[in-house]
C-alpha cells in the first residue's frame, strides 16, 4: 500500500502485490480512507477504449 500512496506502483500492480483484485485493493483504501491516484492520462484511456468499445457494439 505504502507504494501506491507514493504512485510507484500503479492502483493494478499495488492490488496484484497484495493479492487482492483491484476492487478489493480500492476497497481496502476505502476503508483507511486512502484517496485513489486517477489521473488525467487515465480518464483518457479509459474515454477511448470506451469509444473503442462502443464503436465495436454499435457497428457490427
Amino acid at each position: 500500500m505504502v507504494l501506491y500512496q507514493r504512485q510507484a506502483v500503479s492502483l493494478g500492480k499495488a492490488a496484484k502485490i497484495a493479492g487482492l483484485t483491484q476492487i478489493q485493493f480500492q476497497h481496502l483504501l476505502a476503508s483507511r480512507q486512502l484517496p485513489i491516484h486517477y489521473s488525467e492520462a487515465d480518464l483518457d484511456a479509459d474515454l477511448a477504449t470506451l469509444a473503442r468499445v462502443h464503436s465495436r457494439t454499435s457497428n457490427p
